[in-house]
């Protein structure tokens, strides 16, 4: 009888096999993008103990669930207060992969390309579709809002730049940072409280 159902077993068994090889080849795969994340030049690796800790804390919360986008999430932010910008843009993906329903993390991600981009053009063409991804989810965001008038003042767009930037001040929680920083940025572009509120600007 055993004779009978032998090929089919060895079939199962193969297949087994397979799978059990594909799993730990993913797996070791994960690991492995995770330790290319955790590559640092030296002038962005941490400098104190605190630092180090909260480093390794996330990585190894990361490796040990990578399905969890909140620890991806906080090894971004790690990362991003490190300077490491593009490992930072890394660490969002991974969480937007998990849920790109994240309104926040599309804006962080954001402005980790802001911060990666060219001096004279910041806001890049995947920088802008990174805003407006936050925007679709929550038509509020100020992050998103802010880099999009500077989007917007580099092209030429005064008027419409200010316009946005004036709500980002407005809406901004009572000396939040959104609402500082967009407040200097008025101060810089010389916009008075005439400005903006009747002009339009040629696309």
């Amino acid at each position: 009888m055993m004779r009978r159902f032998a090929p089919a077993l060895a079939v199962i068994a193969i297949m087994i096999g397979i799978g059990t090889a594909i799993f730990l080849w993913a797996e070791a795969r994960q690991q492995a993008s995770i330790d290319r994340i955790a590559e640092l030049p030296p002038e962005l690796r941490p400098k104190t103990p605190s630092e180090k800790q909260l480093l390794k804390s996330w990585l190894d919360a990361v490796k040990a669930n990578p399905a969890d986008a909140h620890g991806w999430n906080n090894l971004a932010s790690v990362l991003f207060n490190l300077g490491a910008y593009g490992q930072a843009e890394q660490a969002y993906q991974k969480s937007l992969q998990i849920d790109d329903a994240q309104a926040d993390i599309w804006s962080l991600m954001g402005e980790s390309r802001v911060r990666q981009g060219k001096q004279n053009d910041p806001v890049s063409v995947t920088a802008m579709f990174a805003f407006n991804q936050a925007l679709r989810l929550d038509p509020q965001n100020l992050r998103a809002h802010f880099y999009i008038s500077l989007a917007d003042f580099n092209d030429g767009k005064r008027n419409r730049a200010i316009d946005r930037m004036r709500y980002v001040a407005d809406a901004g929680a009572s000396d939040s940072m959104a609402q500082r920083a967009a407040q200097q940025t008025l101060k810089e572009w010389n916009a008075g409280p005439d400005d903006a509120e009747t002009g339009s600007d040629r696309m």
